[in-house]
């Protein structure tokens, strides 16, 4: 009996580890990422590519939390919207909560999270092929060889330690683990609820991911048959809860999407300047798949001749990779498409092919593919970004085809006789293994030499830099003459950031413009001022221009600043400091203000025209500033009493500013639609590209008297916890004057004045601004989460709640 009961465990142990052997393949895998991330463990921070900008961002989000501003709401940054509505905002949130509670640097919870998200993705994504009914070993053998890939999906793992890989960890661990709870949900191996909290969790990893979740969930009901009938109430149960659970950041990222940063990706294709949101022609994507490099590297190594492809492949990885692999997972994933192909009958295969089809057309974009545009969220994909779900469906049929490889090799190798069948299985369990360690070497090499943290001295010392800045006038921004340097970035994290970044293309709409029109000019201080930017900061040879700068009557534009001691008490001079010197507001002392009533496309291309006409002359008195007012908010803006001229782009019929349009120009306004108004008379209907030619004709003709501006007076009452959302002044004038908050003006930013509500709105460009009254006043701005976006939450909350609770009670029957 004894022998017999061993021989049982024995065997029970034998089947237990053929069942699961081929986790060790995601094992090695995370293994790999883990050695390659060694040089990000500490208070450190990766020079390279975008860690910066985002652990300021966290930054941030602690600064916040310290000074008792609400999250959710906004930080002072130039995204243009609050940092927990734009992408990434999990990663963001659970940075932020593991800081606060756990109390760990900023730093280290960051690069915690990068490298654990980076180390288990190996093992969500050979789940996910699993659920999707892959065998054991090809989802194995494909989540082992996407390491060459970042984890599950990605350009590539070089190019992401040149260009930063904290965007895509979080979205290379959740995005397969919903997939393959997706799949697991209509197969009937898990409930409605942990594919639910997959969804959320993958659509709240990264904005791209938003889209994807719902593209593949979108295609594996169309690719896949599966018994609806069976499964309706789960899909019910499964769309609302996904619904309820990212309510709080979807619907807010939505509405402010739609309203205040609509800039597509098909705005920037074809511009040499912004390639990276070029498309790709269906001919460059054949010629690249003859190629046989679609999914290696791109960029040949230094000394040998370019390959005329490289250019055509950086369009769809993004960034230059650093060098040059045989083509060796771009014919695994042929031979796996060919299996796929002759096995299509399997779910798996019809997913895995369906989806590599899908995500190459998507390369080409809506250009070449008009019926695109009627695919879910599909305005908001970006064609270089197309490369995460293309490559997830690739590696996926890697995997297939490495399985089929190495079984037939296997079988032939099994199928020989005596010792010979043992010499070829050794000699080809060693070339794997051998295999396996020089692809974990390289790796780890790669991240030896392209992870180049910088060390808690140096980065200390640039943020001690920071500290001293005094915190007076209207909340600034700071504005870097070295927008690619981390030193640069890094001195904008007390409280704002630069307001040029690279991310040109998704920027706020119109603060992309000033950006590019301001550029490092010291001369174009009224065009800092419009956008919000007091403070500059650069190391002292860099920033000689700003320092040295004087207007025309030789005095100096910009105060140098004091950085103080750092906190070892050594001075941070080498860090220069520049204050515009503006203690007051920004008031309309130009030839009147210019109000615009149109939607963000207008407003971009305004913005642009108003740059180029007028970006040398924004002080002069004769310059007529737009100010941006929401369709149905006229009469409530407070600017009509003061402006000259009204631009009104679309139907006022449907805002109810009809009225207000025509008290304005029967009081000698002129009003410059862009279609006849039935009971306005226009100054010039149809303005189109002759905007600034009408505007003048209207301005000479107008009977409005020419407001120039009064002197204005400001105390601002500092808040000792310096924060971004509530701001305090004192004010003085012998006339009206719009008082502008260098601030992006999303929903929930309310006004006050000696205790009575003013009216607040959007002001040249996208900042806040509220129109004050002549005499000596108590002002104060405030943002507060608007009620529809706390519902949102409270709901978001209940539905993880319950959520969590079926799930654990679940698991536990």
């Amino acid at each position: 009996m004894a022998g017999n009961a061993v021989t049982v465990r024995r065997e029970d142990v034998a089947l237990w580890v053929f069942e699961r052997a081929h986790w060790a393949l995601p094992a090695i895998g995370a293994v790999i990422v883990a050695c390659a991330h060694h040089p990000l463990m500490g208070p450190v921070i990766d020079q390279g590519g975008d860690n910066a900008d985002h652990l300021l961002n966290e930054y941030a989000l602690a600064n916040a939390a310290a000074a008792g501003d609400n999250p959710f709401g906004p930080l002072g940054l130039e995204f243009g919207m609050p940092l927990l509505r734009f992408y990434q905002a999990l990663f963001y949130l659970v940075g932020l909560v593991a800081h606060l509670v756990v109390g760990l640097d900023v730093r280290t919870v960051h690069n915690l999270l990068v490298a654990t998200c980076f180390a288990l993705s190996p093992f969500a994504f050979c789940f996910c092929l699993r659920r999707l009914g892959l065998r054991r070993f090809a989802a194995g053998l494909g989540s082992l060889t996407a390491l060459a890939s970042v984890g599950a999906f990605g350009n590539s793992f070089e190019a992401y330690h040149g260009i930063g890989i904290a965007t895509q960890s979080m979205g290379a661990l959740f995005f397969p683990l919903f997939v393959g709870a997706f799949a697991g949900m209509l197969r009937g191996q898990n409930g409605w609820a942990p594919a639910a909290l997959a969804f959320a969790a993958a659509f709240l990893s990264h904005a791209a991911m938003a889209v994807y979740a719902v593209l593949a969930g979108v295609l594996y009901l169309l690719v896949v048959p599966s018994d609806l009938r069976a499964n309706w109430k789960r899909l019910a149960l499964f769309g609302v809860f996904g619904a309820a659970l990212v309510a709080f950041w979807a619907l807010p990222f939505v509405s402010h999407t739609a309203q205040m940063r609509a800039v597509p990706d098909s705005v920037f294709r074809g511009d040499a300047k912004m390639w990276w949101f070029t498309s790709v022609t269906e001919d460059e994507m054949i010629g690249l798949a003859a190629s046989g490099r679609l999914l290696d590297d791109a960029q040949t190594p230094e000394g040998v001749a370019p390959d005329p492809l490289d250019s055509q492949l950086r369009k769809i990885s993004f960034v230059g990779m650093h060098r040059t692999r045989l083509p060796v997972m771009t014919m695994l994933a042929a031979i796996g498409l060919a299996v796929a192909l002759l096995r299509f009958r399997r779910s798996a295969n019809r997913f895995l092919a369906s989806g590599l089809a899908l995500s190459l057309l998507l390369f080409a974009g809506q250009d070449d593919f008009r019926w695109l545009r009627f695919l879910p969220l599909i305005e908001h994909v970006q064609t270089f970004r197309c490369t995460y779900l293309f490559e997830f469906f690739a590696y996926g049929l890697v995997g297939v085809g490495a399985e089929a490889v190495l079984r037939n090799a296997w079988n032939r190798v099994w199928g020989r006789r005596g010792r010979l069948r043992m010499v070829l299985a050794g000699a080809w369990i060693a070339a794997s293994a051998a295999g396996v360690v020089a692809v974990g070497v390289q790796i780890a090499w790669l991240g030896a030499r392209f992870i180049r943290p910088h060390d808690q001295k140096t980065v200390d010392e640039v943020l001690d830099a920071v500290g001293s800045i005094p915190n007076r006038g209207y909340p600034f921004r700071v504005l870097s003459t070295e927008r690619w340097n981390v030193f640069e970035d890094w001195l904008a994290s007390g409280d704002y950031r630069p307001v040029c970044t690279h991310w040109l293309g998704v920027g706020p709409s119109a603060g992309m413009q000033l950006c590019s029109s301001i550029g490092i000019d010291p001369e174009k201080i009224d065009l800092f001022e419009l956008g919000g930017v007091r403070y500059f900061s650069g190391k002292t040879k860099r920033i000689d221009g700003f320092a040295k700068a004087e207007d025309r009557r030789g005095r100096a534009l910009y105060e140098r600043l004091k950085n103080g001691k750092d906190r070892r008490g050594a001075d941070n001079g080498r860090n220069l400091l520049l204050d515009s010197g503006r203690d007051d507001f920004l008031v309309s002392r130009k030839a009147g203000a210019v109000v615009v009533v149109c939607d963000d496309a207008q407003w971009i291309w305004l913005v642009r025209s108003w740059l180029s006409k007028f970006g040398r002359r924004a002080g002069r008195v004769d310059t007529p500033t737009p100010m941006r007012v929401t369709r149905g908010g006229l009469r409530t803006s407070g600017l009509l009493d003061t402006a000259r001229a009204i631009v009104y782009a679309g139907a006022p019929e449907e805002s109810g500013d009809a009225e207000a349009l025509a008290a304005f120009a029967a009081a000698g306004g002129a009003v410059l639609p862009t279609r006849e108004i039935r009971g306005v008379p226009a100054a010039r209907a149809g303005i189109g590209a002759n905007l600034w030619k009408a505007l003048a004709t209207a301005f000479k003709d107008s009977g409005r008297s020419r407001a120039v501006g009064a002197q204005v007076a400001v105390t601002r009452f500092d808040d000792p916890r310096r924060s971004n959302q509530r701001f305090a002044f004192g004010v003085r004038s012998a006339e009206p004057f719009l008082a502008v908050l260098p601030a992006e003006a999303v929903p929930g930013w309310t006004a006050t004045l000696d205790g009575t509500d003013l009216a607040v709105f959007p002001t040249g460009p996208d900042l806040v601004g509220a129109q004050v009254p002549a005499g000596s006043h108590a002002l104060r701005f405030e943002w507060r989460m608007p009620g529809w976006h706390k519902g949102a939450l409270v709901v978001s909350i209940l539905a993880l709640a319950f959520a969590l609770a079926v799930s654990v009670r679940r698991r536990r029957r």
